[in-house]
């Protein structure tokens, strides 16, 4: 069966759950691409003093750079004020702990490992794969409802650790959003490979290539049985949630 036949089957019909519709909460925050140099612990014996000295300049530049850009990504995003001075507060917090003055090189990977390994970043995402996929779409305003709910469907999934988030993004329109990859910024050797996913799509995504994708996307919530029913979530706390336990690997 072709995915319109699919999708005329799964977006055109009566909805099957029985709880009133709502309109989505508020719009999330958009890509969230972390770029940036690696950052280096640099020691030098000082021979005639033999003591380590401190951190070169370009460990602090580095740790400057995935900070003030992490930063700029979430006061440019959509997320209600509120919501991004509690997201911005965060990410200061993230940054103070992982100082070069406070962690080791190793450390600091261990701590951005599990913070990309959350699903925080699929719900960040979630708002603009609302606005700028499903929104910007020639689909009816009942049908973009309904898939809005879909998109909200599969990252509740993800959430839930029933969906993997690689294949989340895997069934969206190629070219909108990627896996957010922190630790990629640690290793100069593969941000060049890495930038180059983050080429702008020339045109929006086609409503048949959007219908396709919603497709998949209801295909992965049914397999993880993910129930068709309304689904809100707090970004802020998520992300706080998020930084929490990515500090926890490394704190005593």
């Amino acid at each position: 069966m072709s995915n319109n036949s699919l999708f005329d089957r799964q977006f055109t019909g009566q909805p099957r759950e029985t709880q009133p519709q709502t309109s989505s909460s508020g719009k999330l925050l958009l890509t969230l691409a972390i770029v940036g140099g690696g950052v280096i612990l640099l020691f030098i014996v000082g021979a005639a003093l033999g003591v380590w000295l401190v951190l070169s300049r370009q460990g602090y530049a580095a740790q400057e750079l995935w900070e003030e850009h992490l930063a700029y990504v979430i006061e440019t995003s959509v997320l209600p004020p509120g919501e991004r001075t509690a997201v911005q507060q965060q990410v200061k917090r993230l940054a103070r702990a992982c100082s070069p003055m406070k962690m080791s090189q190793a450390q600091l990977e261990e701590v951005l490992s599990e913070l990309e390994a959350s699903p925080v970043f699929v719900l960040l995402d979630v708002g603009g794969i609302e606005q700028e996929i499903v929104g910007a779409s020639g689909l009816s305003s009942a049908v973009q409802e309904r898939a809005r709910r879909t998109v909200r469907r599969a990252a509740r999934g993800v959430h839930a650790g029933k969906i993997d988030s690689d294949d989340f993004y895997d069934a969206l329109p190629p070219g909108y959003f990627f896996p957010t990859q922190l630790t990629v910024a640690l290793r100069d050797e593969d941000l060049e490979e890495y930038n180059s996913q983050f080429s702008e799509p020339t045109q929006p995504a086609s409503d048949d290539d959007i219908k396709a994708a919603l497709v998949r996307l209801t295909a992965l919530a049914d397999s993880a049985g993910i129930a068709f029913e309304p689904w809100t979530f707090d970004v802020s706390d998520e992300f706080t949630t998020a930084v929490d336990r990515a500090l926890a690997v490394v704190e005593p």
